[in-house]
């Protein structure tokens, strides 16, 4: 489980993206609206190095989102993720 955060759209993302933070976007059939995250880079890779599933669960205002990652944005020339998008399951 990775604890992420809702992104404020106003927030600079050069700046979230320099703090430590991936953008992403959960979305899905049983949700009103998308929703837009940031998550902490560490994190995000201590998950990744251990598990090879695609199928993650997300914890976004103290509420369980059971997630399958669609696609990963990535920027070899930075070493870093860009952006993760989020399908949600549940």
């Amino acid at each position: 489980m990775i604890k992420v955060y809702s992104r404020n759209l106003n927030e600079k993302n050069k700046i979230l993206k320099k703090s430590g933070y991936i953008l992403g976007i959960i979305y899905g059939p049983n949700l009103e609206n998308t929703i837009p995250i940031k998550i902490p880079k560490t994190s995000f890779l201590r998950y990744i190095e251990n598990n090879k599933s695609l199928n993650i669960d997300l914890l976004l205002d103290n509420e369980v989102k059971s997630c399958t990652i669609t696609e990963i944005q990535s920027q070899p020339a930075f070493d870093g993720y860009m952006h993760i998008s989020f399908k949600c399951i549940d």
